[in-house]
């Protein structure tokens, strides 16, 4: 399907300017459009009627700076490159591995019928909530959450804060109890 811009007509932020082919003998035309912040730049037809660019990258840029610091998941690194905290970065991860079919994860986690708390699924805010009320903040870097019963999910009272060790332990299902009952007492004296 053939899509034609305009000259004059407005696209979200861009504004079109003057239609003309770049490259001769490419079939793309690119259109010279003008941003709402007064930046120039070059989108193709297709581009600008199917949506797919909204503006020079400034709208990007607004949604990067706005949104990723609604739950608190995310923060900015010295560098001004966004950073996940640990627990976001695992709600992801479990999210994706428990209730998306098409995650190569999921035959080992969701599959298996490892589910995440229906409330957890969509809500990080509720998760994170729960975490650092029940199980307190990561102690170190050297903690991880695990579930204390690997054949049940995510959810309240299967969750723990362990070491590597007592991680790779548990996975392994060695001396489960002594390593539960230690990560136990661990979390008590912590918090």
């Amino acid at each position: 399907m053939k899509y034609f811009a305009k000259v004059g007509e407005r696209y979200t932020r861009l504004v079109v300017l003057a239609t003309h082919q770049r490259v001769e003998g490419e079939a793309l035309f690119y259109n010279l459009c003008q941003c709402d912040c007064g930046n120039k730049c070059y989108r193709t037809s297709a581009q600008l009627v199917r949506g797919m660019m909204k503006s020079c990258g400034c709208l990007y840029r607004e949604c990067q700076k706005r949104g990723n610091f609604i739950h608190g998941g995310t923060h900015r690194r010295k560098d001004g490159r966004v950073a996940l905290t640990y627990l976001y970065a695992f709600w992801l991860r479990i999210r994706r591995h428990c209730c998306k079919p098409d995650d190569p994860g999921y035959p080992k986690w969701g599959g298996r019928g490892i589910t995440l708390k229906k409330e957890w699924r969509k809500d990080y805010r509720a998760f994170r909530d729960w975490v650092e009320k029940n199980l307190g903040p990561r102690p170190s870097l050297g903690y991880r959450l695990e579930r204390w019963d690997r054949e049940k999910g995510f959810e309240p009272g299967n969750l723990l804060w362990v070491t590597e060790e007592q991680q790779y332990a548990l996975r392994m299902g060695l001396a489960v109890a002594a390593i539960l009952a230690a990560a136990f007492i661990v979390q008590q004296v912590l918090f």
